[in-house]
């Protein structure tokens, strides 16, 4: 079982929020970087993610590691 293939990528996520009681409204930004692999009928994929920008209510600033599987057939 060898490896099929493997695509690297990058993302960048922007977002809005809108609090119109207040009038106050604010970005989100974040990046992620990753990669996918294919063996055979198994797919997978590591992203490393971080905020760039956050609003001022949430604490979390820390990174992120996602990791997804599927199989085919």
């Amino acid at each position: 079982m060898s490896i099929s293939q493997v695509k690297p990528f990058l993302g960048i996520d922007f977002g809005r929020t809108f609090n119109h009681a207040q009038n106050d409204n604010e970005t989100l930004v974040g990046a992620a970087v990753g990669t996918r692999i294919q063996v055979s009928r198994l797919n997978l994929s590591f992203t490393y993610s971080k905020p760039i920008k956050n609003v001022k209510t949430n604490k979390g600033d820390s990174n992120i590691y996602y990791v997804n599987g599927s199989i085919s057939f």
